[in-house]
Order: structure tokens, then sequence, then C-alpha cells
């Protein structure tokens, strides 16, 4: 009998525990929840790269949690913890690579790892200056799909690129040079479709207007095509505007273009593989060919990117006609042919030179 106030002195505690263990896990639930509404996660796609997390298989929710905290996904693991409690969902978190960006509450990264993840993003990047036949094995290369099925979206797509160049016949110049994020699970069609777009996005910037109108003299597929020319001709930015000043005062007197870069595209347009021009080569009979032939060449010769093509619809006005390699990365400009030949004297001493 002298143990029965003890026996209910502890009923009186666990009484009174019990609901205040439950209040406190109630009360931890609801501010889970809370949090997963309003919430945001520590990472932010204005702010940083997007974060990707792989889960492996067999892994507890604790470990998830420190994992995706680790990551800077979760900025602390109590409440998604809560949260998994809350919804009995500790056995429905799933294995995976999954892929964070953006504004994300705790409840949505949650959603997330309950779905399951979907094809993890593939991240390319296109430079500028590659032909069509260049891009589409980049594509392929990057494990997007296939050559094949990337011509054949070209094929199909040949509508929307003659809705602002009717004269295209493949695309060519079109394909725009920039870093994209695909998923995996996209269909060829479907990348092809981005690239025009982020084409015409960078055409209204730079061309300076819609498809049908014209800026600076020219329409957009000679825009594209002077364009193409400088891309090939020089990876300097601030000569950009310069060689397309160059390309300018050619066409204004109605003088060659003479670039060899469009020599090497006839070329390799007929079957053959070059790397080096030869003297022979400047004669070769293709409309592409500017030794031969005044004026632009009958397309683009290469996808350009922003700044070029900004520099052919912008040239600099300079008195410039010739240009050539200075050895340094850069070219020496000319205004007179006897200027050039000086030039080219200079730049052939220094092959020589760097040749020993």
């Amino acid at each position: 009998m002298g143990n029965q106030p003890g026996k209910k002195s502890r009923g009186i505690r666990l009484f009174l525990v019990i609901p205040a263990m439950l209040s406190l896990l109630l009360f931890l639930a609801a501010a889970a929840a809370w949090n997963g509404i309003n919430g945001k996660r520590a990472v932010d796609s204005d702010e940083g790269e997007p974060v990707v997390v792989t889960i492996p298989r067999g892994s507890s929710a604790g470990s998830i949690a420190g994992s995706l905290q680790r990551h800077g996904v979760l900025s602390q693991t109590h409440w998604f913890r809560a949260l998994i409690w809350a919804r009995g969902a500790e056995r429905g978190l799933k294995a995976g690579t999954y892929r964070f960006e953006g504004r994300m509450s705790t409840a949505d990264v949650l959603d997330t790892l309950l779905a399951g993840s979907g094809p993890t993003d593939f991240q390319v990047t296109i430079p500028e200056g590659l032909t069509v036949r260049e891009t589409v094995r980049r594509l392929a290369d990057s494990g997007l799909g296939s050559s094949a099925g990337f011509e054949q979206a070209i094929l199909e797509l040949m509508p929307l690129v003659h809705a602002f160049d009717p004269l295209s016949g493949d695309a060519e110049g079109y394909l725009f040079p920039d870093t994209y994020r695909f998923a995996k699970s996209w269909p060829e069609k479907r990348i092809i479709r981005v690239l025009l777009a982020r084409f015409l996005e960078a055409a209204v910037r730079t061309v300076g207007r819609t498809p049908g109108g014209a800026a600076g003299g020219l329409d957009l597929r000679e825009a594209v095509t002077l364009a193409s020319l400088v891309e090939k001709e020089t990876a300097v930015d601030a000569e950009r505007v310069l060689v397309a000043g160059v390309f300018a005062n050619r066409l204004d007197l109605g003088m060659r273009m003479q670039c060899d870069p469009t020599v090497l595209y006839a070329l390799r347009r007929s079957g053959r593989s070059v790397t080096r021009l030869l003297r022979a080569d400047l004669e070769y009979d293709s409309p592409w060919n500017t030794y031969r032939y005044a004026g632009l060449p009958p397309g683009p010769i290469c996808c350009p990117g922003e700044a070029s093509l900004r520099a052919a619809c912008r040239p600099a006005d300079t008195g410039y006609l010739y240009f050539v390699a200075d050895g340094r990365g850069g070219h020496r400009f000319s205004s007179t042919i006897g200027e050039h030949n000086r030039a080219v004297a200079r730049y052939r001493a220094w092959q020589r030179q760097h040749r020993n």
C-alpha cells in the first residue's frame, strides 16, 4: 500500500506528458506544413546555378535530409523531417538524380522526391561559327539524339525557317550558338525548335527587326551571311565591327570580298576534306568562292553568334579595305594596297621566324 502514492504520481506525470508530446508533434507537423507552404530554400536560380543531387538506393530520411542540406537545397533539416513524418512519407522517398532550381518550398522539395526523378538535364554548348552539320554532330555527341534524327528534324522544321528566310535550303546560319540545357527525353525536333527560336530572339535584338523588315540596308539573310563571314574571320570581339566595316566597304565599291573561309566552305560543300587553303584552291569555281564572285556568297557559311550579328548590322565606319593576321591572334587593317602588302610581308616574316 505504501507504493501506491508513487504509482499515482507517475500516472499523473504520464497523463501530463503524453498530451504534451502529442501537442509538440502536432505543432511540429503544423509548423512543417506552414514552412512547406511558405518556406524558401537557400538556392535561388537568380543567384546561382541549379543544384543536382543524387539519392542512392536505401537512403534513410535522415541521410537524404543531410545530403540536401550539404548541397544547399535545405537550409535546415528538422522541418523537412517533420513534414515527412506528418505525411507518413518516409517509405515513399525515391532514389534517383534530382535537379533543384528556383525558389522551392520544403514541400516542393519533398514532392519532388516523392514523385521520383525524371531524366537529368544535359548541358550542351554550341560554339559560335559551327556549320549546321557540325552543330548536329555536337548535339548527337552530347547524347541528346542521333545525327539522323536531328537532320530529319531540320527538314521537318524548314517551313519555320522559310517563314523568316524563304531562300534558305538547309537552315545554315540559323541554329543559334549558345549554352543550352535539355532533358535527355526531349525529341530532336523539340531541341532544334529551341535553337531556331533562340536565333529569332537574337535577330530581333541585334538585326533590330522582326522577320520581314530591314536594317542597315541588309535583309535578314544578308545580315546573317555577312555575320557568318565576320564570325569566321576573327574571334576578337573588338575587331568584329572593323572586319564587318572592311566587307561593307568592299560591297559598296563592288570589290570581291576575298574571304578565305568562303573558299573552305565551298570546298567542304563539295565533299572535300580540307584544313588549309592552297593558292590553287582560290580558283575553285563555286558561287560560295568570294575570290571568284563579287558580293556576298549565296547564304551563311556558319551559324554566327550575337556579337557578329550586331557587327554586321552596325559595322565600323572606316576607310579600311584590307586586313591580315598580325601573328598575335588579331589583325592589321589597311586602307591601301601598299599598306596591306607591307602588313602581309611583316606577317610572313613573323611566320618564318616562328617556324624555325
